[in-house]
């Protein structure tokens, strides 16, 4: 027993020890306050009653068994520290990471902010210069298309290709272009593109230098339009360019010393004639030179003028006109230096539709003015994913505001609905199944099948228009779109260009008026059909236009300058005359319109409408003269030459483009020609599908007595004068009545 006490007591000193040394390793791992470390129990005190339930011979074969273990293991204890020391070395790492990742991730929100605000600004100019390029190459080429592609849809920025299909041929590269269709084609870019972002100053070298006459001329006009809002300083060396200039400015050497020298091409004129009794010779025998004065014309004493032209009537008839033979383009740029636009005033917007704004149209605010859904769908957080979600709320156009929309929940939405909230993004209702209805049969859980990225579907505010936008341009005509565009941004009043008053009247003694219900006919007089129609027709073209009827004047020289007199009082703008300027003995207009005012151009080198005269009368008390159309009796010769030009004055004074649109057309069959004179043929134009192209049918006879050619026509054909028939498939220029 005492033997077994002794080994007994040895034990529990062994173990006592052993204890103490866990109890210091236990304290020191206590001082560690890392969670994952672990901890050793301190050992448990005994009872002598606990302890007779151990063996001792038991407890010494465990002992023996635990170190012979703990000599094999080896273990190093001291690892403890270099585990402290590497946890915390660790957590402040991570740390430091967890710092970084939240700046990358706010750098990479940032970065994708700007990149889709990148690309949407990018998408937004890129539609409506796509647009504006088809339109601008479509005007300049007279029927030709071009377009813009993407290389990558899903890049934009990867480039962009530009072809373009020239009238009558295939589509191409414009890298494959020739000279000429390249010019046309880059100039309908710039034209889209300073559409799209005006600027103030465009400096364009040489660029007709490959273009035929006729796209000289268009690409000329188009520049002369657009002056209105920008500067264009063009190097050319082409005459139908530099004469639509403001300012002529040439450049030369001397004594190796650049000079330049700057002309207003406005201040000069073509001389202007006055008939007079002595002299019957023709254009060719009158002055020549330039003057620069008024209107640049040279006249004689009005009162001889008038009685020598009287003597004229009395005594022998004229055989030659003392009028030089004017180009139409020639009269057309001299009616749009004298049509100057009319005084502005503001009206209801409602009412502007056919006025020309007078001042650009800015938006007050976004549109659409909140996250508009693009489809039928459901409004998601685009990093939940696919997955089932609960349906918490609806979103409908012009429905009740939507609380915020917690992640991991959707939003059923429609098109045009504003998104919720905290919702970033649209899944189309196509790519979602119903996965559970509640107790009133309406959706409670949905399956999203598709990953969606952000601003997905979404329409962003103010991506149709900005804040601030100029969303209608001084210049613009007001249609159904524009009226549209005034109602979306909430505009209740614009500026417009004030309309024209126009005064008509007939000459001749053998007219009947047409509207007088007591009439009577005597067998020499024919029914005014001159008058009606031009009405109709400044209705049609000048639909704001005031119209005062001035009614019938005999061919009597003292009638007529009373008239004209009288019309002077009333304010009008225009006077529009039919008849009284050919060679006929009583044709007295040419001699009223010297006496009052300057005949600009007294004869026309054109078929119908050879007499045409036009002439402007000051006004007393205002900057804007009397503008005198002159037409022809005949009634054909007369709306030719009103379409031709006096169409062109209304609309220059009411603030709007040239209304005459020009188009390439194709012969339906063969036509003969006037040698001496370019031919205005009346023609039925339509669409060939098949061809590709516009066809043209004549009217019939062209008799310029024979109105009822212009019954059902569309266009005017300009032919040569030339000998011979144009043959059937000639293509000939065309004007869009």
């Amino acid at each position: 027993k005492e033997s077994e006490e002794g080994e007994r007591e040895e034990g529990e000193e062994k173990e006592k020890e052993k204890e103490s040394e866990e109890e210091k390793e236990s304290e020191e791992e206590k001082e560690s306050e890392d969670e994952g470390e672990g901890r050793i129990d301190e050992m448990p005190t005994l009872s002598n009653e606990e302890l007779r339930d151990y063996s001792i011979s038991d407890l010494k074969k465990t002992i023996s068994q635990c170190e012979k273990q703990l000599q094999d293991t080896s273990p190093n204890l001291g690892i403890l520290a270099q585990y402290r020391s590497k946890r915390k070395d660790k957590d402040a790492r991570t740390e430091e990471m967890d710092e970084i990742t939240k700046r990358r991730d706010e750098a990479r929100e940032l970065w994708i902010n700007y990149k889709d605000k990148r690309r949407n600004m990018f998408m937004e100019g890129y539609g409506v210069i796509s647009l504006k390029l088809k339109e601008m190459y479509r005007m300049i080429t007279l029927g030709g298309d071009a377009e813009l592609e993407q290389v990558d849809s899903m890049d934009p920025f990867e480039g962009i290709i530009f072809t373009v299909r020239p009238p009558k041929k295939s589509w191409k590269n414009i890298s494959n272009l020739s000279g000429g269709e390249k010019t046309l084609s880059s100039l309908a870019l710039v034209f889209a593109l300073h559409h799209f972002k005006p600027t103030p100053l465009y400096v364009m070298d040489e660029i007709d230098a490959a273009l035929d006459f006729r796209n000289v001329s268009i690409v000329a006009h188009y520049l002369k339009e657009r002056t209105k809002n920008a500067q264009f300083i063009i190097i050319s060396l082409r005459n139908n360019m530099f004469e639509l200039a403001d300012w002529l400015i040439g450049v030369y050497k001397t004594d190796n010393v650049t000079k330049t020298v700057s002309i207003n091409p406005r201040g000069f004129a073509l001389p202007e004639p006055t008939p007079s009794s002595s002299s019957s010779s023709s254009s060719s025998s009158l002055p020549t030179e330039f003057t620069k004065a008024g209107c640049g014309c040279s006249h004689d004493d009005k009162s001889s003028s008038s009685k020598e032209n009287s003597q004229v009537s009395r005594g022998f008839r004229r055989r030659e006109s003392p009028w030089p033979m004017l180009e139409v383009p020639d009269a057309q740029q001299i009616i749009r230096n004298h049509s100057k636009t009319l005084p502005t005033q503001k009206i209801d917007a409602k009412l502007a539709l056919g006025f020309t704004l007078a001042a650009d149209v800015k938006a007050k605010n976004p549109h659409p003015p909140f996250q508009a859904s693009i489809k039928d769908g459901y409004a998601v957080h685009s990093t939940d994913g696919p997955g089932n979600y609960e349906v918490v709320s609806v979103s409908t156009a012009g429905g009740e505001k939507v609380g915020e929309l917690p992640p991991g929940a959707v939003c059923r939405i429609n098109t045009g609905a504003p998104l919720p909230p905290g919702a970033d993004a649209v899944v189309q209702v196509e790519n979602t199944e119903l996965v559970e209805l509640n107790e009133q049969k309406e959706e409670k859980i949905v399956k999203i099948l598709a990953k969606v990225e952000k601003n997905h579907d979404v329409r962003p505010i103010g991506v149709d228009i900005a804040a601030g936008e100029v969303v209608l341009q001084k210049g613009d005509t007001i249609g159904a779109p524009e009226i549209g565009i005034l109602a979306m941004v909430d505009c209740l009043e614009v500026e417009v260009y004030k309309a024209p008053t126009v005064c008509l009247v007939s000459t001749g003694d053998e007219l009947l008026d047409w509207t007088n219900p007591n009439k009577e006919r005597r067998h020499n007089q024919i029914m005014d059909s001159n008058r009606p129609m031009l009405k109709a027709a400044i209705e049609k073209r000048s639909p704001h236009s005031k119209i005062i009827d001035g009614g019938m004047i005999p061919d009597d020289l003292d009638a007529l300058r009373s008239k004209f007199q009288e019309y002077l009082k009333t304010g009008v703008d225009v006077l529009v005359s039919s008849g009284g300027v050919s060679m006929g003995e009583k044709d007295y207009l040419h001699t009223v319109l010297n006496e009052m005012g300057t005949i600009h151009f007294g004869r026309m080198k054109m078929k119908p409408g050879k007499p045409t005269t036009f002439a402007t009368i000051p006004r007393p008390g205002s900057d804007h003269p009397l503008l005198v159309f002159s037409l022809p009796g005949n009634p054909v010769s007369s709306m030719v030459t009103f379409e031709l030009l006096t169409s062109l004055s209304l609309s220059l004074l009411s603030g709007k483009a040239d209304p005459h649109q020009k188009i390439e057309a194709t012969l339906a069959h063969p036509i003969p020609l006037d040698p001496f004179r370019p031919e205005y043929h009346r023609a039925k134009i339509q669409w060939d599908f098949s061809k590709h192209c516009y066809m043209a049918v004549s009217t019939g006879i062209q008799d310029s007595s024979r109105l009822t050619s212009f019954r059902a026509a569309t266009a005017l054909l300009l032919l040569p004068n030339q000998k011979g028939v144009l043959p059937e498939g000639t293509t000939v220029p065309a004007f869009i009545l």
